[in-house]
């Protein structure tokens, strides 16, 4: 197709995306950042304008992928998470908002009580944006990143450059070993682990599906990294340490009898869509 204009594109982008997604004018948005540098503003003045060849076979070929159901975000390799963006591609999981909480939680406890070079420890790292965001936010803090996919190890590497934060360690680590007693005895435990059970993994949405299994497959009854981390870390600390996990629809009540067996303090925040998402507290003395 050649001498289609900038908003002639924008619209078959439009209606081809229709066809796929409920966000279709997100998308549209992120691909033509992606393909041409423009954003909602640039895609109306530029409208009228011939749109870029290169650009465009760029968007059609981006299209196709989307037809296949890859994931908006590893079509264009990033996503934006607490602010900061993040490279993202086929064998990490996808950073979402509700996720920001764990930050949230690391933050405040940090600051409420005024530790000073803290030690964080990230489990099950993914794309490492939980980590590093708290490692950009709390700049003296000292952050762990663990992780054992090696797919996902090279994006946390690119991530840490990407933004810049050389005070984060990774370690190539399957946390079901254990914590590991080299290492600084952390004051902050998050984790984003998988907690799908393996039997509703078959039945997720297909862009879900394209997410790598190893980060989303969290065993029978979805709560086996729930139970390694109670048992095998928190329960091996020699001081009390803040927590803050997120887990899945539907298993509050699961969640909050394992963490309460560790920590008279735990307690099961919402998100944003008032869904019970975050099990956070204090190790006991």
């Amino acid at each position: 197709m050649t001498d289609i204009t900038y908003g002639e594109l924008y619209r078959l982008t439009l209606n081809e995306l229709n066809e796929i997604t409920e966000s279709a004018s997100t998308e549209a948005q992120m691909l033509f950042r992606h393909c041409f540098g423009l954003d909602r503003i640039g895609i109306t003045i530029n409208g009228d304008k011939i749109a870029d060849s290169k650009g465009a076979e760029l968007l059609y070929e981006c299209l196709e992928k989307r037809r296949q159901h890859l994931p908006i975000q590893y079509v264009v390799g990033s996503r934006s998470f607490y602010d900061f963006d993040f490279l993202v591609g086929e064998g990490v999981l996808i950073p979402r908002p509700e996720t920001e909480m764990l930050v949230d939680g690391a933050v405040e406890f940090i600051k409420t009580e005024g530790l000073n070079a803290p030690v964080v420890y990230d489990l099950c790292s993914g794309s490492g944006c939980v980590g590093i965001s708290i490692a950009k936010l709390v700049p003296d803090a000292s952050v762990y990143l663990f992780e054992k996919s090696d797919l996902a190890l090279e994006f946390i590497k690119k991530n840490i450059a990407l933004n810049n934060t050389d005070n984060v360690t990774v370690i190539k680590y399957d946390i079901f070993d254990g914590i590991p007693q080299e290492l600084p005895c952390p004051d902050v435990i998050v984790s984003n682990p998988p907690y799908i059970p393996t039997e509703d993994i078959a039945g997720l949405e297909k862009e879900v599906q394209r997410e790598p299994s190893m980060a989303l497959d969290g065993g029978a009854d979805g709560l086996d990294f729930y139970r390694c981390i109670c048992d095998k870390w928190l329960l091996e600390l020699a001081k009390p340490v803040y927590f803050a996990l997120e887990f899945g629809i539907n298993q509050s009540i699961d969640i909050a009898d394992i963490f309460r067996t560790v920590s008279r303090n735990a307690e099961i925040l919402k998100d944003f869509n008032e869904i019970d998402r975050v099990v956070c507290g204090t190790t006991n003395e």
